[in-house]
């Protein structure tokens, strides 16, 4: 299923046409974002896609960070992995797919993601679910590499 405007009811600004989305990368990054959070941010959803590593999945978050999803709120590792691990227990399959990425601030440190999640249920897994996704990502710098900070579901 691709997504559509309607899909985005109210925001149709924020659905491009276009095609070329190349496996989990985005199809559609804006100029602002500098070369190392676009890495990052691909790098985080290929780690992300099905991978049972919970330590390198927590490589790029930081230490404190904040993960809500719905109605659950995870701070900082052990919690994320918790919400993680209880988010794909009854899942076969997960890949999340972002097609889309703008900017939230100047510095390309704060981002909203529009995708798709794929999911197939242990009952059924050749029956994959698709619905669509929007996050919102802030990012910040440890050491001199990035992290997570906060990751927010927003539909």
């Amino acid at each position: 299923m691709a997504l559509k405007p309607q899909h985005f009811e109210g925001h149709p600004e924020l659905f491009n046409e276009s095609e070329g989305i190349d496996g989990l990368h985005v199809g559609s990054w804006p100029d602002t974002v500098p070369a190392k959070v676009k890495d990052f941010v691909e790098n985080y959803y290929d780690t992300s896609k099905g991978s049972r590593n919970h330590h390198q999945y927590l490589e790029f978050w930081a230490p404190d960070a904040e993960y809500i999803h719905v109605n659950s709120k995870a701070t900082g590792h052990k919690d994320i992995i918790a919400l993680r691990k209880g988010m794909r227990s009854h899942s076969e399959s997960f890949k999340m797919s972002p097609l889309e990425a703008f900017t939230a601030s100047s510095d390309g440190m704060e981002l909203v993601l529009l995708g798709t999640i794929e999911t197939a249920h242990h009952t059924t897994p050749d029956q994959p679910k698709e619905d669509q996704f929007v996050f919102r990502m802030s990012l910040t710098q440890i050491g001199g590499k990035l992290k997570i900070k906060r990751y927010e579901s927003m539909l």
